[in-house]
Parts: structure tokens; sequence; C-alpha cells
């Protein structure tokens, strides 16, 4: 073996060390920063929550394992679609009254992504969005030239201003969009299921159940 071969395989060994070295580093740091970053993601969702029907209202997840009767019958339905966007819902109420519903939704195209939560009133109207995240390159002009604008519309104006994508990041509006779009239908239950579940289900009944976020005066 001459010289040169020698060099060469010493070189590819050192830089075959020196790569599955860096390889174990970002996957300890991952492994690391992965439950901060999903604690992290739980308080923000929880915060964001807490806006939009208020603090001393209880946020039920729909999941087909509830204890709640309804909630349980919902998230059967939920579970049943195939969605693009819609991630969670819950229905928020205080003590036995049902205030209206939450969806939380994420998108993503070439230019970022969205996670938001959009809110639902019990009759089908939309109300307010609530940003968790927004890594879209025109952020800004997304934010101030239409989440905002948007909020900023009146009950019977929301959905001409959701259809006003024309704001300096027309992708990521409609984006926003689709996912409205789409978790209003989820709410309204107007989309078809794959495998629906007959379900007995009681109204009255509206035991808490373990995914329910609560929130204190003052917190």
């Amino acid at each position: 073996m001459n010289e040169f071969t020698k060099n060469l395989l010493k070189t590819s060994s050192v830089l075959m060390i020196i790569a599955g070295g860096a390889a174990l580093l970002v996957g300890a740091t991952n492994a690391l920063t992965a439950p901060v970053i999903e604690q992290n993601n739980i308080i923000k969702e929880k915060t964001m929550l807490s806006k939009v029907y208020g603090e001393t209202a209880d946020y039920l997840e729909w999941k087909s394992d509830s204890t709640d009767e309804k909630i349980k019958a919902d998230g059967v339905y939920l579970e049943s679609l195939s969605l693009k966007y819609v991630t969670k819902v819950w229905t928020a109420r205080n003590g036995s009254e049902d205030l209206g519903y939450v969806a939380r939704f994420y998108g993503k195209n070439g230019y970022g992504d969205v996670d938001m939560l959009v809110q639902v009133s019990l009759e089908g109207s939309l109300g307010n969005l609530f940003i968790i995240s927004d890594t879209m390159s025109y952020k800004a002009k997304l934010e101030s030239g239409y989440i905002d604008p948007y909020n900023a519309s009146e009950k019977d104006g929301k959905e001409a201003a959701l259809n006003d994508v024309k704001c300096g990041a027309t992708f990521a509006a409609k984006l926003v969009r689709n996912g409205v779009q789409e978790a209003l239908k989820v709410c309204t239950k107007t989309l078809s299921s794959t495998a629906l579940v007959s379900l007995d289900v009681s109204l009255s009944n509206h035991e808490e159940q373990t995914m329910t976020y609560t929130f204190a005066e003052g917190r």
C-alpha cells in the first residue's frame, strides 16, 4: 500500500469519526430539547386557549376516551375524519353551559408554517384567530395585512375578511384560510366521516375528563 493510499484511508477514517460524532451530538441534543419544546408547546397552547373564551372556562378536548359522553361522541367523530389541517378541537364550557368551540390547525408551505386556534360559535359562526406560531417569510404582512383585519371585522364580515387573501402574503393567507375553513366544517360536523361509530349520547352528562384545561381566576 503506497503512501497516498494510506493518507487517503487515514483521512477517510477521521472524517467518518467526525461525522459519526456529529450525528451522535445532534441526536443527543434533539433528545434533550424535544421534551422542553413539547412542554413549551403545551404552555403556549394553554395560554392561547385561555384567551378564546376566558380563563374561567374549561376546555374539553374532543377525544373518544373522554368520560364526558358528549365530548366522547365528538371525539369519535373527529377521529373518524381524514383531515389536512385540524389537529385538535375543544368545547369551551362554563359549568354546565357550552360556550362554543375552539379548533387548532396547522399548515405548511414553501414559505414556512402556521399553527393557530380559531373560535367557532355554537351556531357555526367564525370568531377570531389566535396565533400559536408563525414562521412565514412574510410573517409581518400576513399578520398585519390579513389576520389583524380579519380579527377586527364584525361577525357578519368574518367570511369576507377570511376570503380577502390579497395582503402581500397571499400564499400564507390562503393557507390560513384553508385551515379555518376545515376547522369550521369540523366544528359544525359538515365533513363526512370515514367510520362513524354509533353512540348513545347523554347531553346532560358533563363530567370533567383528563384533557380538560381549567383556568383559575388571576392565573
